[in-house]
């Protein structure tokens, strides 16, 4: 059966690539796909966690159970709970940051040139504004559009450009961002906010973390508005053939099931969506999903 089902895969002529061939490498990889985490543990350690767990063994302890469970039932403790909630609180205080740092060849070079014009700015602008004054220009200053980092950030802190360890001081405390950077940093910041990392996720992780040491997302463009958004994923619902590397590298596949709505799905497969040719395919995942009995859509309403 194995040696079968990989013949599938050794197909490399782009003709016989069609639908059905793509159809079929998913329906193996599905079959041979595993869950991240294992659900029953999952649920095990979930009930820990949330102090859910059966007392049923604890009350079989007691052979006269008469009266006395009736009035005071054993509840589990809630010993995790408080960990969880300080924790979560202790994040918070200080949440995860998400940092842009360009480490390319070219931002080396902008950083080193800028810190090259800081050193010499005072020299550079003595010698222009000598020639300056001999033409009858006004004096000129080197100022932050010379630069491709944020210089402003140097003269904030109260640095002097014209003491060497001034500047040895800013450039060793990786304080200089190229302007490109924190532009890109602002994008990532928004994203975070508008997707209320801090509000909703940061507690979801701590939760997977505690009960299974691992945490999933999902990291897509919407197709409808652009956004850059994230989902969630709960790790038990979460499959793949996982290779041996932690960052995932070397895995075969993987993916998720998760119950979306009709707009959740377009956001993420946008024009790839053609309603003439796919919108049966949709009736069917709805009706198969929800045990519904839709037999079609109205449009243009």
């Amino acid at each position: 059966m194995i040696d079968n089902s990989y013949e599938v895969y050794k197909v490399v002529d782009p003709s016989k690539r069609d639908a059905e061939w793509m159809n079929n490498c998913i329906t193996m990889l599905r079959r041979r796909w595993q869950p991240i985490v294992n659900p029953i543990q999952n649920r095990i350690n979930k009930d820990i966690l949330f102090s859910t767990y059966d007392m049923a063994a604890t009350e079989a302890m007691f052979k006269e159970k008469g009266d006395f469970l009736k009035t005071k039932p054993i509840i589990p403790l809630p010993l995790l709970e408080n960990i969880k909630n300080s924790l979560v609180e202790e994040i918070l205080k200080n949440p995860p940051k998400m940092e842009l740092k360009a480490n390319d060849a070219t931002a080396l070079t902008d950083k080193q040139y800028d810190m090259i014009l800081l050193r010499h700015k005072s020299q550079q602008e003595a010698i222009v504004n000598q020639i300056n004054k001999s033409v009858g220009y006004p004096p000129e200053v080197i100022g932050d559009s010379r630069f491709k980092t944020n210089i402003n950030e140097f003269y904030r802190m109260g640095l002097d450009p014209d003491d060497p360890e001034d500047i040895q001081f800013y450039e060793q405390n990786d304080f200089p961002k190229l302007k490109y950077e924190i532009a890109g940093q602002k994008l990532i910041d928004i994203i975070l906010k508008l997707n209320r990392f801090d509000e909703d996720t940061v507690e979801e992780f701590v939760i997977d973390i505690l009960a299974n040491k691992v945490i999933c997302l999902d990291i897509y463009v919407d197709q409808i508005t652009g956004e850059i958004k994230y989902d969630y994923i709960y790790p038990e619902t979460f499959y793949g053939i996982f290779g041996k590397k932690n960052d995932g590298r070397d895995d075969i596949c993987k993916g998720y099931e998760k119950s979306v709505t009709v707009n959740e799905f377009l956001e993420k497969v946008g024009n790839d969506f053609d309603w003439e040719r796919d919108w049966s395919w949709m009736l069917w995942a709805i009706n198969y999903r929800n045990g519904w009995t839709y037999t079609g859509f109205r449009r243009n309403l």
